[in-house]
């Protein structure tokens, strides 16, 4: 006769700090979702779009400041995080254009 193996455990418990990439997802989805958003409005009402074209950034302020006064700091900080890779990636990008620019 075969043995059954030991149940596997459950779910893990979750961490009431939150999680890094949940945070970093997040930021990502405030920031594309809302420059999509800003885009569509901007379509459509062209005078509002540069006064509202800082708003997605100062969204993902905002959660992460929310997420860090509930005591969700790991989740705050992965928001953070996103948003440094959001600036870091436009840093890169700036940076290439202007190597393309600096070939001619």
């Amino acid at each position: 006769m075969s043995e059954q193996p030991p149940p596997l455990p459950g779910d893990p418990p979750r961490n009431p700090k939150g999680s890094l990439a949940k945070g970093f997802g997040l930021a990502w989805a405030i920031g594309l979702g809302g420059s999509v958003l800003l885009v569509a409005l901007g379509m459509a009402v062209p005078l509002l779009y540069g006064m509202l074209l800082p708003l997605p950034l100062v969204a993902i302020l905002v959660a992460a400041i929310v997420l860090l006064a509930q005591g969700r700091t790991r989740m705050g900080l992965g928001v953070f995080l996103g948003l440094a890779s959001m600036l870091a990636l436009a840093l890169l990008l700036v940076a290439a254009c202007f190597g393309l620019l600096r070939m001619h």
